[in-house]
């Protein structure tokens, strides 16, 4: 009974031994691109958020100036957009970024990045546009919107 043992024992550490050696560990031919299928639905909520953050009487005059101010950044189509993907660790330095017109209010990119992980910002209706701006979003933590 011993003897069975140790040939069950002997044979199970052959065969996992010899399984080890069938996984191919070389990523020699691992893509280190992805195709990336990036959906982008534009939605706006400015109505909300004035009603919500500027609801009290003295407020109300402001929330409808700056509905009208920036009513051709808040809209439901969007001319442009602008992709930006960040690097997760350090200054979270802009690591790829591309450029579409969208002109529609949701639209798919097939996008070709390299295998990592990434912090995204997305930003519609920035081009030609003389209200709103976008400063220092070659890192992602400095980014901004301004006027």
């Amino acid at each position: 009974m011993c003897q069975t043992k140790l040939i069950l024992i002997l044979f199970l550490a052959t065969a996992a031994i010899a399984g080890c050696c069938l996984v191919d560990e070389d990523l020699s031919e691992c893509g280190t691109e992805c195709k990336l299928d990036y959906e982008l639905q534009l939605v706006t909520n400015i109505t909300t958020e004035l009603q919500t953050q500027l609801n009290m009487e003295t407020e109300i005059s402001v929330a409808a100036a700056l509905k009208t101010f920036l009513a051709d950044v808040f809209t439901d189509h969007a001319h442009d957009v602008d992709l930006s993907f960040y690097d997760v660790k350090g200054d979270s330095t802009r690591l790829h970024h591309e450029s579409h017109i969208m002109n529609a209010s949701q639209s798919s990119y097939t996008l070709h990045i390299p295998v990592r992980n990434y912090m995204h910002l997305a930003i519609a209706n920035i081009n030609d546009n003389s209200q709103v701006s976008v400063e220092s979003y070659e890192t992602c933590h400095n980014a901004r919107l301004f006027s």
